[in-house]
């Protein structure tokens, strides 16, 4: 019974997460992938793919949060790996990473890398992408802030603000106030 094994897992491993257990998590995450490969037979192989990659960036995202960032970088990269595979190059899960892993360098103090990242994952999303492409740029007007480049994280903010009203999202619409305040006190 992989099929259910897999799905305890993953709820147990959530649930975990809920609890700040990370360490939990990680286990109940790693036997996950250990599940994984035991449902080739039974799954379609994009699914599959799919949540395996989805698994790689939950472990990568505890990772992240533990500040183990090479541990969450090798994580990262692996689920871009697999989402390049599965659901093709621009996919919310592919930019999302690649948001991830600036994130990841921004944490480390390497700016210039973080903006690679960025450039690369905006550079190839589409306009279904709307939502991620505004974390991406408030991700980025963020950097900048703290470059003191005060007129680019404006650019950036405006940016980011604009596609968040155009999907309505709330969090991301504050974030790009909270960034557009700060930035008029300068």
């Amino acid at each position: 019974e992989w099929e259910p094994a897999l799905e305890y897992h993953l709820r147990a491993a959530e649930q975990s997460r809920r609890r700040f257990a990370n360490r939990d998590a990680l286990e109940l995450y790693r036997t996950a992938l250990q599940i994984a490969p035991r449902l080739v037979a039974s799954s379609a192989p994009a699914e599959l793919i799919e949540r395996v990659a989805g698994i790689h960036e939950a472990i990568g995202d505890i990772h992240l949060l533990l500040g183990e960032y090479d541990l969450a970088e090798a994580q990262f990269r692996e689920a871009l790996e697999l989402a390049a595979a599965g659901s093709g190059p621009v996919s919310e899960r592919w930019l999302r990473l690649h948001r991830l892993l600036a994130t990841l360098e921004e944490r480390r103090s390497r700016y210039d890398a973080a903006f690679q990242w960025l450039h690369v994952g905006m550079a190839r999303a589409t306009a279904a992408l709307r939502a991620e492409m505004a974390r991406c740029h408030l991700l980025g007007a963020g950097i900048y802030f703290r470059q003191g480049a005060y007129i680019q994280a404006m650019e950036w903010s405006q940016m980011g603000l604009r596609l968040a009203e155009q999907v309505q999202s709330s969090a991301d619409k504050a974030h790009a106030l909270l960034l557009l305040v700060a930035l008029r006190e300068r």
